[in-house]
């Protein structure tokens, strides 16, 4: 069985949840900053892939509400952020649907 690329460089460390939450919270406040909108993490998105945690966040209103009538705290353009388990944190764009795809890529980058 082909091991997964992260394990090429680093092993089978493996960060646990709350070690990659508060490295994702840290992206989160600079990204309050940028975007000019409280965020919040979608908890119930949160994942465990192989490498790393997956994060999806969106704004704080909209994560309490889900409401797709009232969109005025929904962001577009962004998609889901890995923070690999050295703590590398990896933020993807609004096409990338596959967590494993923006870890394979940032790998690839390394060769």
């Amino acid at each position: 069985m082909a091991r997964h690329v992260a394990e090429r460089f680093w092993g089978k460390y493996s960060m646990d949840g709350m070690a990659a939450r508060k490295i994702f919270d840290g992206f989160l406040v600079d990204m309050e900053k940028t975007v000019g909108l409280p965020l919040a993490v979608m908890e119930d998105m949160v994942e465990q892939i192989p490498g790393g945690w997956v994060f999806r966040y969106q704004g704080r209103e909209w994560v309490k509400s889900r409401d797709m009538s009232d969109l005025s705290d929904f962001l577009v353009g962004h998609g889901p952020v890995v923070v690999l388990d050295n703590g590398v944190v990896l933020q993807g764009g609004s096409l990338d649907r596959d967590p494993n795809e923006i870890v394979r890529r940032y790998f690839a980058n390394l060769e």
